[in-house]
């Protein structure tokens, strides 16, 4: 059966479900899904939170429960793997955090352990150091008090021999008498010699502090070198009636190559010691070679007062003496072992010393050789006794007779010409005179010249391009730098240029004799000769000639400063350096040599006050009355 109703609007709605049945039926599925509706409102909510809960919920719980763990310093803790989702990524980073923050916390704990050991060994650096603060303090303090006790010997040993000095000086000033003059001067040479040894001391130390004192190697006769030393030591036994004993322990090497003049320094200092140090005894040397080391040994054996242990322990040390005592019972400055000890140490050797007190003390020197060792150059060896005597040196052997020679002399001071022929006249030497370095090479180049003796600073040509043009026109003779200036590296300059050695102003007569000897082979002279020259009329005249010059000079010293014409002052002083010195007008040297020094440099701030001295010394000097000759 087919039902059909008319709708609004003209439409018809057909159905084979009738009406009634067609309501109930709509009315049933309206109740059902209402009562659908209504179970799913109150069941999705739970089941939403179900899920929610064990996928964010829960794991955010246990962050948060790990987070806690965390905070409170438990780093073991680990959230368990998690799905591939966000919230297994977070758990993941949250796992590396605290693996990170384990590991700088294992880093930080390391640290703060190396910290300890490192605050641990700083404080006993500091500790150490501080330590090392203090004996370095106690160690000035005993410098300081060693700097006192050395400026107080050293002035009192400066001041015995200038007390001397002066004293003789003003009594041959004041006195006509000339008995006693000779005594006198002899008295004042001796000091005056005592008072270079004492500044030469102080200057081989400074020089071996600083490491600048250089040693030469050259060859050294052995039984020539012990015959030196003996010569000199044993007339100061002779002095106190000592025995003084020389054992040669053969074999020994006749030749070594060392420095000459620093082991008989050492030696001379050493055994000199030993005559002081003995009041009654003997002084032994023995001198022993050792083949294996190659180092020869001069033991100095005493009979004196000794030392003890603590006393050998200082003896090296410098401005050290044993004690107080020995410093105002023997005198000396505390220098000599000091040096002799790094001498020996630059020659290749060492001292070393054995004492005992009341019994005396035994000093050894030892010294290397170094010898040859190849088979083309053996060393020649002593082995008997009678190769222990000196050969006689035909070249400084006295003679009656002159030498023939042609010697050139560049000097433009005349006063130094005369002097300088004067005493060369004392081999019967007659020079010719040059007055400047022009001058010296024309005449040496025309003339067959032994020997020339060049003054290194002169007008128109000075001595080192002379020699420069001498030697380049193949002129092959010796030629002696003649200078005031003698600084090392002045030297050097002068030996570079082509002169073969220099001798210093004022001129040293044992200087010129070893020249003359090295280079002319003439016999050495007599000390008597010498003697007889310097109080001989002559030099007399020469000397009272120079000091007639002298009021010129201070004229000229006056006006070339009061007109600030330095450069011809500091020639002028550097003339006055040398004249005043050969004729032994020694304030006038020192002044002269004070005023070029300081010329030849910038600093301005002293040059009047030297000035002013040089000329008060010329002043000074020309109110003395000369000496009357012996």
């Amino acid at each position: 059966m087919i039902y059909a109703i008319q709708m609004s609007g003209g439409y018809y709605y057909v159905s084979t479900i009738p009406k009634a049945l067609l309501y109930q039926s709509g009315k049933a599925i309206s109740l059902i899904t209402a009562l659908i509706v209504i179970i799913s409102v109150i069941t999705l909510p739970m089941l939403i939170f179900i899920v929610v809960r064990n996928l964010l919920l829960n794991p955010i719980e246990l962050l948060g429960a790990a987070s806690h763990r965390v905070g409170d310093g438990d780093l073991s803790v680990y959230l368990p793997a998690h799905n591939n989702d966000e919230v297994g990524v977070l758990f993941n980073d949250f796992n590396h955090m605290v693996n990170q923050i384990r590991h700088y916390q294992d880093e930080l704990e390391e640290y703060k352990h190396h910290l300890e050991d490192k605050v641990e060994s700083r404080t006993k650096a500091l500790e150490t150091m501080n330590s090392q603060l203090e004996v370095a303090i106690a160690q000035a303090e005993q410098a300081n008090q060693l700097k006192s006790r050395f400026l107080a010997n050293m002035s009192h040993e400066i001041r015995t021999p200038l007390t001397a000095i002066m004293g003789f000086t003003e009594q041959l000033l004041h006195s006509n008498k000339t008995s006693g003059d000779a005594l006198h001067l002899s008295t004042i040479l001796r000091n005056s010699k005592h008072l270079l040894e004492l500044i030469n001391n102080i200057l081989d130390l400074s020089k071996i502090e600083a490491e600048k004192l250089a040693v030469e190697k050259e060859p050294l006769d052995i039984v020539q070198l012990v015959h030196d030393i003996d010569s000199i030591i044993r007339p100061l036994s002779q002095e106190k009636k000592l025995n003084c004993n020389i054992n040669f322990h053969l074999p020994l090497p006749r030749i070594i190559n060392s420095d000459s003049t620093r082991l008989k320094q050492i030696l001379i200092n050493i055994a000199s010691n030993a005559v002081k140090f003995t009041e009654q005894g003997l002084i032994t040397l023995d001198i022993t070679y050792d083949s294996d080391s190659q180092l020869i040994e001069f033991a100095i054996q005493d009979s004196g007062i000794g030392m003890s242990e603590r006393e050998v322990e200082r003896v090296f040390k410098p401005f050290e003496q044993a004690d107080a005592t020995t410093t105002r019972r023997f005198g000396g400055t505390g220098l000599g072992l000091c040096i002799s000890k790094n001498l020996a140490q630059l020659l290749g050797g060492d001292v070393y010393v054995q004492s005992t007190p009341g019994k005396g003390s035994c000093f050894s020197v030892q010294i290397a050789c170094n010898l040859a060792t190849d088979s083309e150059h053996l060393t020649p060896m002593l082995t008997e006794l009678s190769q222990l005597s000196a050969e006689k040196d035909l070249q400084l052997s006295f003679a009656q007779n002159s030498f023939d020679a042609n010697i050139l002399v560049a000097e433009d001071n005349p006063d130094n010409q005369v002097l300088i022929t004067l005493l060369l006249q004392t081999w019967g030497l007659e020079p010719d005179i040059a007055n400047n370095g022009a001058e010296a090479v024309e005449m040496a180049l025309v003339n067959d010249y032994q020997l020339i003796i060049m003054d290194m600073q002169m007008p128109v040509m000075g001595g080192l391009e002379a020699t420069q043009m001498l030697r380049h026109a193949a002129y092959a003779g010796p030629i002696i730098a003649l200078t005031a200036n003698v600084m090392k590296h002045d030297v050097n300059t002068y030996l570079q240029a082509g002169c073969d050695e220099a001798l210093a102003k004022p001129i040293d007569k044992d200087a010129l004799e070893s020249v003359l000897v090295s280079y002319l082979n003439i016999e050495k002279d007599t000390q008597n000769k010498w003697e007889n020259l310097l109080n001989s009329e002559k030099f007399q005249q020469i000397n009272n000639d120079y000091r007639s010059k002298l009021p010129d000079y201070l004229t000229q010293v006056t006006q070339l400063h009061s007109a600030n014409e330095w450069q011809q002052l500091r020639a002028l002083a550097h003339s006055l350096k040398g004249s005043a010195g050969c004729f032994g007008f020694s304030n006038i040297h020192h002044a002269a040599a004070a005023l070029e020094d300081n010329l030849r440099g910038r600093d301005q701030s002293r040059r009047d006050y030297l000035a002013l001295s040089l000329i008060e010394s010329i002043k000074y000097t020309l109110q003395q009355e000369p000496l009357t000759e012996l």
